[in-house]
């Protein structure tokens, strides 16, 4: 709630004895097939044999040329393709191959692919009457081990209902998660016409939304402003062309390209296309990408079989064929490349970010390539601030490490016995995690009320009995073009974390309020927010690695389409795949960090952090041993809220929907052997002290006895879910600290 709320060659070296032969010299054989290994590049060895003959030969040494071998990333696209269609589906038709339609899945996406809706465009079939509702149903081909396939070989989906727009209608199907990974290339999808107003519809127009993943050779990545305005509907005006060699000079390969564009307004679904230079020239299909969002990174994976073809004198092309704003500005471009030499003399006016120094292939696999950002407020799109330095955040080697102290944390201490460890714990809320969506405002810390945060804050906390603190910070204020985390930002965050480790307790680092401007997880925005969510925790994990397990990461807090109709109550099935996806990364990201993060508990969380069952449900935990999963539950709602302000006693009704929840996170959870904490909970002030001293006894108390700890929401407002008056450290509500306290240790 809001709270003011990621090829190498092995070496073959043939050195053979020739049966006969007086000397031997050192040679070479070059392999065709890439294999991985750990080092970019190697030179073969000399040899030097002396014969038996009373004369000694030299031997000659030949030393071949190194072979340059770029690193690789894994990068993903969240795009969507249209084809038109021309089809008549009639309801009252005896032969049901008129009521349904089948498109091949091969005009849509390629083998790989995961898909994550279709959308079907159709007209009444006279053109003007009111179709009314549509009725109808999907199916699609599935592979053999579908094991939620509805027969053999298909997946048939349960009837839905769309209210017409009179004579149009858009029919938007949502794939199933657990079909997604089975849908082949090969197969078809199929859209029926049950009933409707109207006898016929015509189907004009089929847009599958899908993700691609690839490998690619990296050296570098390149970024070129542009500026430029498309305007759709008129061929002079409807396409922008950019010479490669103005974002490359004359020595780069491209590998994938990011279009950033913004419009006035919302776009409502980005029509067009790509295209680029080769022996003749090479365009994609159209490209579809419905989204109510003003900006947009598009990313285009260039096919594997064009890039060998593609001239030094090639362009770039991004089309606009239609949307709901006439005119968009194409930003910039974005090109990662590779180079024969690893490296290319850059053009003037380009960024540059280097690829990382190679590593060995498990870790290559799981980078991520870095895309311009993509940046939202909450109530208007607001673009980050370009510009100024950039800042170079300082190595983990440069980091302050944990002084230690009375309590000891094995770095193989598993989630599960720090979870047993943490007796009650206490959120720093509304200081490090406050934002302005309009990036004016300066001092962030206290934006929002609060003062500074310092280590006399933290000492009275720990003082009172809290063994463990959650830092929520809010990021996105704090970034540059490239992503790049502010120094003097990430040194106060270190700072406020040390106050906590310096005083033995668990500390929770985290990304917080970042929803609000541009964490969306809808499929259009996946692609740039998995890369701007990557390079953030690449440099919160680098910066923390040294640490111990005091220290854990939360990858999100409250994931969600913020303002969206299920916000609240449990999310979509669109919301749940581009978080699932997200944690996943997460975790990823913090492991191939190395150091301590190797093994450091990590937490997850479901969409919105809550526990409603479709969130629950929803969430697919990422494939890690050391996880534990965050709830927050401000249960019940009308007692813990100002809201209701009339609601004031903490009833048996109220204790019983705590033992009940406490018992699905349990059975959920616990039983399966998941650690589980309450990341935030709390009731605001209406004065009714003693009625809240007793729900943050109770609500402790009964979490407890499930194995759950929990952590107290403190925003620092008295008349709110505030405790602690930060100005003074002394406590407003001393008792009710203590109280929960008290229960923890019970």
């Amino acid at each position: 709630m809001e709270k003011r709320r990621f090829r190498s060659r092995l070496l073959s070296a043939l050195l053979a004895a020739l049966l006969g032969c007086t000397a031997l010299t050192g040679c070479g054989k070059k392999d065709t097939e890439s294999l991985s290994s750990d080092s970019p590049a190697e030179t073969t060895a000399s040899a030097e044999v002396t014969d038996t003959s009373a004369e000694t030969a030299a031997a000659t040494t030949e030393t071949p040329a190194t072979e340059h071998i770029s690193p690789t990333e894994q990068i993903t696209s969240a795009l969507g393709s249209q084809i038109d269609v021309d089809a008549t589906l009639n309801r009252d038709s005896d032969d049901d191959s008129q009521k349904n339609y089948k498109v091949s899945l091969s005009q849509l996406i390629e083998e790989g692919d995961i898909i994550n809706s279709f959308t079907f465009v159709f007209y009444a079939g006279d053109g003007s009457s009111n179709i009314g509702t549509y009725k109808g149903g999907c199916g699609i081909s599935v592979t053999q081990d579908c094991a939620a396939a509805t027969s053999t070989g298909w997946y048939q989906s349960p009837d839905f209902s769309v209210q017409a727009q009179g004579s149009y209608v858009e029919v938007t199907w949502n794939v199933p998660s657990e079909i997604q990974a089975y849908i082949p290339a090969t197969g078809d999808v199929q859209i029926g016409y049950w009933w409707g107003n109207t006898s016929t519809v015509n189907l004009r127009n089929v847009i599958c939304s899908y993700t691609r993943t690839a490998t690619i050779p990296v050296d570098g990545t390149q970024t070129i402003s542009v500026g430029r305005t498309l305007k759709h509907g008129d061929d002079s005006t409807n396409s922008v062309r950019v010479p490669l060699a103005d974002v490359l000079g004359t020595d780069g390969i491209p590998q994938a390209v990011t279009f950033d564009i913004r419009a006035g307004g919302a776009l409502g679904k980005f029509t067009g296309a790509f295209g680029i230079t080769t022996e003749s020239w090479y365009q994609t299909g159209t490209i579809a990408v419905p989204t109510q969002a003003s900006s947009l990174n598009l990313t285009w994976i260039i096919p594997e079989d064009i890039k060998a073809n593609i001239p030094q004198t090639a362009e770039l092309m991004l089309g606009y064929w239609w949307g709901e704003v006439q005119e968009i500005t194409l930003e910039s471009v974005t090109v990662k490349y590779s180079s024969p030499s690893g490296t290319i003399t850059a053009p003037s006016g380009t960024q540059t970010t280097e690829a990382a120094e190679s590593q060995p292939a498990q870790t290559q696999a799981q980078q991520t390539a870095t895309q311009a950002p993509q940046t939202q407020a909450p109530a208007a799109q607001t673009k980050a601030p370009q510009g100024g330095s950039t800042q170079t955040t300082p190595t983990a080697t440069e980091a302050k490490k944990p002084s230690g102290g009375g309590q000891t944390v094995q770095n193989t201490s598993s989630a599960a016995e720090i979870v047993k460890a943490i007796k009650v714990g206490w959120v720093l809320g509304n200081s490090l995690d406050s934002y302005d969506a309009t990036y004016q405002a300066k001092d962030l810390e206290t934006y929002w009320g609060n003062v500074k945060t310092t280590k006399a804050t933290i000492d009275t906390v720990k003082a009172k009995g809290f063994n463990a603190i959650r830092i929520p910070v809010s990021w996105g204020n704090h970034l540059d073009s490239s992503n790049t985390i502010n120094s003097a930002w990430m040194d106060r965050v270190q700072e406020v974390v040390d106050y906590a480790i310096d005083n033995d307790m668990y500390v929770i680092l985290n990304m917080h309020h970042d929803d609000y401007l541009w964490v969306h997880p809808v499929y259009a925005e996946e692609s740039a927010v998995t890369s701007k969510y990557t390079r953030i925790w690449q440099q919160i994990a680098d910066r923390f690695k040294s640490y111990d397990n005091h220290l854990l990461f939360e990858g999100l807090n409250e994931p969600r389409m913020v303002g969206s109709a299920a916000e609240w109550t449990g999310g979509t099935a669109e919301e749940h795949t581009v978080i699932n996806h997200l944690l996943q990364k997460f975790v990823e990201t913090v492991r191939a960090s190395g150091g301590n993060n190797a093994k450091r508990p990590l937490i997850v969380t479901t969409h919105a952090a809550s526990i409603t069952d479709t969130a629950l449900n929803g969430l697919t935990l990422p494939n890690d041993k050391n996880l534990i999963v965050s709830i927050h539950n401000y249960a019940p709602w009308q007692f813990t809220t100002l809201e209701y302000p009339n609601v004031k006693n903490f009833d048996d009704a109220g204790k019983q929907e705590l033992e009940q929840e406490f018992d699905k996170l349990k059975t959920k959870f616990i039983d399966k052997g998941i650690p589980v904490i309450i990341g935030e909970f709390g009731a605001e002030d209406k004065d009714n002290t003693s009625a809240r001293k007793d729900y943050y006894a109770y609500y402790i108390k009964a979490a407890k006895q499930r194995g759950i700890p929990c952590f107290i929401w403190d925003n620092g407002g008295k008349d709110s879910y505030g405790l602690l008056d930060r100005s003074n450290n002394t406590w407003y509500y001393g008792d009710i600290a203590d109280a929960a306290v008290s229960a923890a240790a019970a």
